[in-house]
């Protein structure tokens, strides 16, 4: 499969494209979870190369346990409810943070 990556008249046209090719990734992986996810997210930041991390979490014992993902290394496993991804996941609401310096180190990295 030949994904092709390129100037787009606007952020719609990229979006459309990149869920074009996310539809025939998906059907390649034959239902296949981590499969799925794992070619998703580096479709993700195939064409948005200014985002630093793009990825997944899955819910696991209680916690969100890493998944799939482009990028930095990333914290392995966030409890529900703790930090701003552990609250979202929890009360199943986007957290907005205007301002990251509070946040534990090990979330910056």
């Amino acid at each position: 499969m030949r994904i092709e990556v390129g100037r787009y008249g606007s952020k719609r046209e990229m979006y459309e494209a990149m869920r074009a090719a996310l539809v025939l990734l998906l059907e390649e992986s034959g239902g296949d979870l981590v499969a799925g996810l794992a070619n998703a997210s580096a479709l993700f930041k195939l064409f948005m190369e200014e985002v630093n991390w793009v990825g997944f979490y899955l819910i696991k014992d209680g916690a969100l346990t890493l998944g799939p993902f482009q990028g930095k290394p990333a914290v392995a496993r966030i409890l529900l409810g703790e930090g701003v991804c552990g609250t979202a996941a929890e009360k199943k609401k986007t957290q907005r943070v205007d301002d990251r310096a509070h946040l534990r180190q090990s979330h910056r990295l």
